[in-house]
């Protein structure tokens, strides 16, 4: 008898019980083709460096061109799964198996260029452990993954969800601040 009440009263306790709140996401769908133009800055203890980002995505091929202000220089960094290739303004090219190995060798900087593809639109890049803290309408707050921390600063409405378009990334571990503002996105292709 007294299972039988400890049953009955299981089951109305968890009738009574609200079902678990899941905030409809807002962050756009997955898209693989998309481009946003924008700012970035980069800062470590030896250098820091701020400039106008354009990034072009197609599926696995990326272009980024970084410009610096009043004519200082720029680069473009151009690849997919087989390789990428740097180009200075100077016109001087560079190749390696992926963007990091590239950056570091070139530039002394350790910036995630696998992993900001995905975290440039609110998601975690996939095949790595991460953490997430969502907001009231299901968009990443604070992401971390791969030694890097993601703070989704804003978002902005675009015609198929929220998209951030400002967002902080930190390393402790390498002393890399990168802080991003995309001021126009777009989807498709080019």
């Amino acid at each position: 008898m007294k299972i039988l009440r400890l049953i009955v009263c299981t089951l109305v306790l968890a009738s009574c019980a609200a079902p678990p709140f899941k905030p409809a996401a807002l962050v756009a769908p997955v898209q693989d083709n998309w481009e946003f133009i924008g700012r970035i800055s980069v800062s470590t203890p030896e250098q820091a460096w701020h400039g106008e980002i354009r990034w072009s995505q197609q599926g696995d091929s990326y272009d980024i061109q970084l410009n610096a202000p009043l004519g200082q220089g720029a680069l473009r960094l151009s690849g997919d799964a087989r390789g990428v290739r740097l180009i200075a303004s100077g016109g001087a090219e560079q190749f390696a198996a992926d963007p990091e190995t590239l950056l570091q060798q070139r530039l002394n900087l350790s910036l995630p260029v696998s992993g900001l593809r995905y975290w440039v639109r609110a998601r975690p890049a996939p095949g790595a452990a991460q953490t997430q803290e969502l907001d009231a309408r299901g968009r990443p707050l604070r992401l971390t993954q791969s030694g890097w921390e993601i703070e989704y600063k804003r978002y902005a409405g675009t015609g198929s969800g929220d998209l951030p378009d400002k967002l902080f990334l930190r390393n402790a571990g390498a002393h890399v601040e990168v802080r991003l503002v995309v001021e126009q996105w777009s989807s498709g292709a080019p």
